[in-house]
């Protein structure tokens, strides 16, 4: 019995010590992963322009540029209780959004997300 007993413990100590070595190769793989990626983001880091910060606005805004033609388009919809007038204006690669939203209980007007005037909207959208 004292024979097996001592057979069981050798037995699990190899386990124990066969995991240990998985769990080091293991640990090792991802230190050297962690290290590619950050060289990687460095070097991206290092490539990338220092002109000046873009807006998440103005990459969308270059977006809707490529998707729609130059000048004004003019789109409508219901949303609900809504009517909602959508004007996209290009000028170049830059476009704006508007947005004239007409409800029971007012009309509001939008560029970009922002809330603007009527004669905003107005000016910018129709001359």
């Amino acid at each position: 019995m004292e024979e097996r007993g001592r057979a069981q413990a050798e037995e699990k100590r190899r386990l124990v010590e066969d995991e240990k070595r998985a769990r080091e190769v293991r640990e090792r793989r991802l230190v050297q992963q962690s290290q590619e990626s950050r060289a990687q983001a460095q070097e991206r880091l290092a490539n990338t322009t220092v002109d000046q910060p873009r807006a998440f606005s103005d990459m969308n805004r270059s977006k809707l540029a490529q998707d729609y033609p130059p000048g004004v388009t003019e789109e409508s919809y219901t949303e609900g209780n809504k009517v909602i007038i959508r004007r996209v204006v290009v000028n170049g690669n830059r476009a704006d959004e508007y947005s004239k939203v007409i409800a029971k209980w007012g009309t509001f007007y939008f560029k970009n997300g922002q809330s603007i005037t009527e004669y905003i909207w107005s000016r910018e959208t129709e001359g």
